[in-house]
């Protein structure tokens, strides 16, 4: 795992706003078990893209495996339409 975000850190180094490399050092960051620099990468990406739904269903996981239910359920469903 390591490895792997090395390689993440070159990427989003050159170029800081890399969404993918960014979703995936998410991953990594969940993975290793740290969930709120997790949380921050997808909160930021979901900044720029709102209506991705993967990004929310990653995101509303992490809320979930933290036990904060009611950011879970938001994270999933996004932003309230009205």
């Amino acid at each position: 795992m390591d490895e792997v975000r090395g390689l993440l850190k070159d990427v989003l180094l050159k170029n800081p706003e890399h969404a993918r490399g960014t979703f995936f050092d998410a991953l990594a960051l969940r993975e290793v078990g740290d969930f709120p620099g997790a949380i921050a990468e997808l909160l930021s990406l979901v900044d720029r893209y709102p209506r991705d739904r993967e990004l929310r269903r990653q995101l509303g996981q992490l809320y979930f495996t933290l036990g904060d239910y009611p950011r879970s359920v938001q994270g999933v469903s996004g932003p309230s339409r009205g």
